[in-house]
This record gives structure tokens, sequence and C-alpha cells, in this order.
């Protein structure tokens, strides 16, 4: 830690004189302008106007079983390496193998690739995202689900899609919080970054849950639908009634819904097995997956609550 004075100029103004070391690793010049940034009330962060993005290479190398260096590749990129180096033999005939576990890391890119070596780059500029905007893309996505649920014909497809785009911003979300972990002075983010990494978790968790539903009624009999599009429905709102939370700031009415509307939920799903003895295996099932949304929106609120 270094002490420097404050020197008064003028009339209501204060200079701070800057290490010039960090003056050149930054490359600043004069003229050039600093951000400051105030964080608390007794701390303020100095920074360049303009910002470098730091260089980290991370190699690693092609190995089977396949699934154990997708993990390892996948630890790479929430840590943020700029560029992953794939090293093995024969990389060519594994690269459409690769490619199809990339999608979900969609902010890299293949730079370039021979047999023995796969280069890949991270395009991402983190100053153009927020935490919020992407958890409220991601819980979009899950009412997109369930209102394709609700279809008298069941798209299949189009629900594959939508949760492929849940994975997408689930991975880019983790990145996100890694990174601000990695390099923030934000007390508050760090502070709060549980809170967001549990809401991205459980949202994902409930697209993967509505996911395994769709593949339960996609060939199941049309008579069958209204009780199931009733609860869909039902779950659906008590959801949207829940994240919306995340457009706004907390209020008491929140807390009450929550706590009322549960119950109530519960109980019509408990409800629906009695009048569905011809179905039950089918309503066991879903009914449990629906309570499982249920269980797994508990953690949004804990969340929520703690953000207030």
């Amino acid at each position: 830690m270094e002490k420097r004075k404050i020197i008064r100029l003028g009339n209501s103004s204060y200079v701070l004189t800057l290490p010039n070391d960090w003056i050149l690793k930054n490359k600043i010049k004069k003229g050039d302008k600093v951000i400051l940034k105030q964080i608390e009330k007794k701390k303020i962060i100095i920074e360049p106007n303009k910002t470098y993005k730091i260089k980290r290479k991370g190699i690693i190398t092609f190995e089977k079983p396949l699934k154990l260096f997708i993990k390892k590749l996948i630890s790479l990129y929430f840590k943020n390496y700029n560029i992953i180096i794939i090293k093995g033999e024969n990389l060519t005939k594994e690269l459409n193998k690769i490619k199809t576990y990339l999608n979900k890391m969609s902010t890299l890119q293949i730079y370039e690739y021979n047999d023995n070596k796969i280069v890949l780059k991270d395009i991402i500029n983190f100053e153009e995202l927020k935490i919020e905007d992407l958890i409220r893309r991601i819980n979009k996505n899950v009412i997109n689900i369930f209102n394709e649920l609700t279809k008298k014909e069941l798209d299949y497809d189009l629900i594959n899609e939508i949760d492929s785009n849940i994975n997408n911003l689930t991975y880019l979300a983790y990145k996100y919080v890694n990174n601000k972990l990695f390099n923030s002075y934000d007390k508050n983010f760090i502070v709060n970054s549980i809170n967001y990494w549990r809401i991205i978790f459980s949202l994902e968790n409930i697209g993967d849950i509505l996911k395994r539903v769709s593949r339960y009624i996609k060939t199941e009999r049309e008579e069958e639908m209204p009780e199931l599009n009733f609860l869909f429905n039902r779950t659906k709102n008590y959801f949207e009634n829940i994240s919306s939370v995340l457009n706004g700031e907390m209020n008491k009415k929140f807390l009450n819904y929550y706590l009322d509307e549960k119950q109530s939920l519960l109980k019509e799903i408990e409800d629906s097995k009695l009048r569905h003895k011809n179905q039950l295996n089918l309503f066991l099932v879903i009914t449990q997956l629906l309570k499982d949304i249920i269980g797994r929106l508990e953690m949004v609120i804990v969340s929520l609550i703690d953000l207030e």
C-alpha cells in the first residue's frame, strides 16, 4: 500500500498524482482521461479510459473418453482463457465431434486447425454484457418452453432449439460471473455473485425439466391434454409471477403471493391425479416434474430476497 498526498488546486479542486509504473503499464499519455468509479461511500476506483484485454492462453490435450475432455474444455472456457489450444493426433477427423460441443460455448470460434492442433479464440466483449440482461433472456426462453407445451401440436424440435438457447446463455452467464469475480472491485457484485449463480443454475434446471415433460407428452392422446394444459398454465403463471421480480424491485406482495400460491398449486397438482386413473402413470411422472420446478423456484426466491 502506498500513500499519496492530496494537493489543493484553485478554490474548489484537489489533485492526486498517480504512480508512474501504473501510467506506463496502462499506456496512458498526457491528455488521456481516466474513469473514477465510486464503489462504496468511502472508496473510489481509478481505471484507464481504454481497456486492454489480457491475453490468457490455455493448452489442453485431446483425449478419450470425449466427455472428460469436453469437461476440461468447458473449465477453460469458464475461466475466460482468450486462446485455447487443443493438441493431439488426427484432430481433423475429430473436428466435427468437437464442433458439436462448441455450440454451448457460443463465444469460442475456431481460428485455425490441422491434424496436430486446433486453435480456439474467444470473441466475447464483457463490456457489452450485463448479468441481469443474461438472466432475463434465460428466463424468457424458459417461458417460451412453457408456451410451447400448451399448444395443440407440440413442436419438439423448437423446444430443443429453445433449450439449446438456454444452455448457451447459461454458459455465457457463468463465464460472465467468473470474469467479474476475477477482475472486479465491485463489492456488491462479489457479495451477490452466489445469488446470480443460484438463479442461473435454477432457471437452466427448470428448462431441462420442461424439456423432459415435452418428451412424455409428445405422443400423448389429445383428450388427455386439457387437464395437462391447465396444470402447465398454472405452473407457468406461478413461475412468471416469481421470476417477474427479475424485472423490477422486490415488494411485500411478492412474498405473500409465494406463500399462498405455492400451497394452492401443490394441492391442485395432487387433485389432478385423482381425476386421471386411466393415465395415472403419465400424470404421476408429469406432476412430479412440475413439483420439481416448484422446488427449483425455492432457490430463485431465496436468491431474490438476498438481492433485495
